[in-house]
């Protein structure tokens, strides 16, 4: 797409009615004017104590916006959320701020205060899961332990490979309490050892200091459950985690109905607040006299009449657009903006997946779209599996209406019917399963032994073919670009290269 350098002059007070209209515009590329403005160089426009200030809260409040909608489950897209934006966009900043403002101190708290409730309660289901799994392994143990008075019971849990230090407890229980103990032990699963203690609870700091000095884990019951049994533990903590999924339930539901209603104003605002932060931004590259603004850009030739219109309605007569004459080094900085029709555009995000053409250079999305269905097809060439390409590209155009996404399940379904073309032409479904089970039979040729020159050759065609094509279109880009050096070194090697075949054909 051809671009132009442009030059937006006009009085400082309405530099920011002019950045709100180019970035409702979408059309312009601002470049900073120090390093590529006019000469004499103007300094960088500053923002006032007031202006870094607004700055500041403004980034605070997209801050706490996106944190605020992450909280909240978002509804379906609104049919009206383009044009509400659009509304936002005329408003001045101060109104948006303040509705921020209104919107995070009637939704925050509530918000915040329903998520961490959920929180606690996962994490308190979390817990109480992992403690009823152990309690069930050593449950058989304290079940052969009758409860004494004046004795205190505590679980061990030890990894299996370290079981042998029970000896060691044993004798050092003994001396501590005089034999007065019960110590009962079984491996619970592949990893662990499990154990009980009864022992007087007399000698309870002495015991516990003896499993802290050899590293010995107990299984330590929630505060709420301490000095309650084992047996009685487990039964409430069974009841407890019948009610959590409920309240849980309560919550998101009632976060469901605070997402229907005031997501769609965060997103709003998020986004109003957000382009707002950027022109702030764009302001710092944009050059100033005591009375006057200097912006310089890149726009596409074709959007300069709709750029000056939009400018004149919005802005008004104090703003003045011109173009700016540019020599080719300069021209090789410009911007790229791919313009293809609208079946070709699918294929615009694979190319930006490499890298964007250089200004003036050859858009390759128009071959890319021609040729990498084709070569894929020829490669995957089974009827099954285009089938299946199809099949996927259709859940994925289903899904997403935009992105990235929809333009790959659109490469997808032309992938697949080229793999479904040669599929039937090669005769395979599931490689030769369609042959055994209904006769499938090839339109052209076989893939198979028998036809591994015929095929072999094939492939060189096209990949020299591909090779030629792409010297003759580097041959016409260097036409385009007066590249001497880069015309001669294509030329070159396309003669060589007849050469070549000439010579390996004559031999043949």
């Amino acid at each position: 797409m051809a671009m132009t350098k442009i030059q937006i002059i006009g009085s400082k007070s309405k530099l920011e009615a002019t950045l709100r209209t180019l970035q409702r515009l979408g059309t312009v590329q601002v470049e900073d004017v120090t390093e590529h403005g006019p000469a004499p160089v103007l300094p960088r426009m500053t923002l006032d104590q007031a202006g870094l200030s607004q700055r500041e809260e403004i980034g605070l409040l997209v801050t706490r916006l996106e944190s605020l909608g992450a909280l909240l489950p978002q509804p379906p897209k609104a049919a009206n959320l383009s044009r509400l934006y659009e509304e936002a966009s005329f408003k001045s900043t101060e109104d948006l701020v303040a509705e921020a403002r209104r919107v995070l101190g009637e939704t925050g708290p509530k918000a915040q205060s329903l998520a961490l409730r959920r929180d606690e309660l996962e994490a308190e289901q979390a817990s109480l899961t992992r403690y009823q799994a152990t309690l069930r392994r050593v449950l058989p143990l304290a079940a052969e332990i009758p409860e004494l008075a004046g004795y205190e019971t505590v679980a061990l849990l030890i990894d299996r490979r370290s079981s042998g230090v029970l000896d060691l407890i044993r004798q050092q229980l003994s001396r501590l309490t005089g034999d007065h103990f019960e110590l009962s032990a079984q491996h619970v699963d592949e990893e662990t050892t499990a154990a009980i203690v009864v022992f007087p609870r007399d000698q309870s700091a002495q015991v516990n200091a003896l499993f802290g000095r050899e590293n010995i884990s107990q299984l330590r019951l929630p505060r709420e459950l301490a000095g309650v049994s084992f047996k009685e533990a487990l039964a409430t903590m069974a009841a407890r985690l019948a009610e959590i999924p409920g309240e849980i339930e309560r919550i998101r539901q009632e976060l469901r109905r605070l997402g229907e209603e005031w997501a769609p104003s965060l997103a709003l605002l998020r986004a109003a607040l957000s382009d707002r932060l950027r022109e702030v931004e764009v302001a710092g590259q944009v050059g100033a006299t005591r009375y006057t603004f200097v912006l310089v850009g890149w726009t596409a030739r074709r959007d300069l009449s709709a750029l000056k219109e939009a400018l004149a309605r919005g802005v008004g007569a104090q703003v003045l657009v011109g173009e700016v004459e540019v020599g080719r080094e300069e021209l090789k900085r410009a911007p790229v903006a791919l313009a293809n029709p609208r079946p070709v555009r699918p294929f615009e995000f694979l190319v930006t997946l490499v890298a964007l053409p250089r200004y003036g250079a050859l858009d390759p999305t128009p071959l890319m779209a021609l040729f990498m269905p084709i070569f894929f097809g020829l490669i995957l060439g089974d009827v099954a599996y285009g089938v299946a390409l199809l099949f996927l590209a259709a859940l994925l155009l289903r899904r997403f209406r935009e992105g990235a996404l929809r333009s790959l399940a659109q490469v997808m379904i032309l992938c697949g019917f080229w793999a479904v073309l040669f599929g039937f032409l090669f005769g395979e479904f599931l490689g030769s399963f369609g042959h055994r089970a209904f006769g499938l039979k090839p339109l052209w040729m076989e893939r198979s032994g028998e036809t591994l020159v015929p095929l072999l050759v094939f492939a060189i065609a096209v990949g020299v073919a591909h090779v030629m094509l792409g010297l003759v279109l580097g041959m016409w880009e260097a036409v385009q670009t007066r590249s001497r050096r880069q015309f001669s070194e294509r030329l070159g090697k396309f003669i060589a290269l007849i050469a070549l075949f000439w010579l390996l054909a004559i031999v043949a």
